[in-house]
């Protein structure tokens, strides 16, 4: 059953609604009556707004009694750089497009790209 507040035009709903898909078959698979605290990371560059995720989980989490007063907890993370020499993984604690601007601390080459900082992880659930 959609919340009285859907807005298709939102697809932050549609990700809570299959958040909270995910939750109700962890619960099952656990034999649990009621999810306590859900924490998720969320990327800069999954384009996704945070506020609206939040406010649809608020929303969406009461009306289903497993998830009703549930906390949620998100972890926004910036994607890290790649070097396209040495294959290092690196923060530059930037998330500019023009990458080629940060130096590698591995090999100090300038030649990197973007790397993560897309992804919709579902980290930690406690249950009861």
């Amino acid at each position: 059953m959609l919340p009285l507040f859907y807005c298709p035009d939102m697809h932050e709903f549609t990700l809570v609604q299959n958040l909270v898909g995910q939750l109700e078959h962890l619960a099952a698979m656990h034999n649990a009556e009621h999810i306590c605290k859900v924490k998720v990371e969320i990327g800069s560059r999954a384009g996704v707004v945070v506020d609206s995720f939040r406010f649809a989980f608020e929303v969406i989490s009461q009306e289903v009694s497993l998830t009703k007063g549930s906390v949620l907890e998100i972890i926004e993370t910036l994607p890290q750089n790649k070097c396209l020499e040495c294959h290092m993984i690196f923060d530059s604690g930037s998330e500019r497009l023009d990458s080629f601007t940060v130096t590698c601390p591995f090999c100090d080459s300038k030649h990197n790209m973007l790397y993560g900082g897309d992804e919709i992880r579902l980290l930690q659930v406690e249950m009861e």
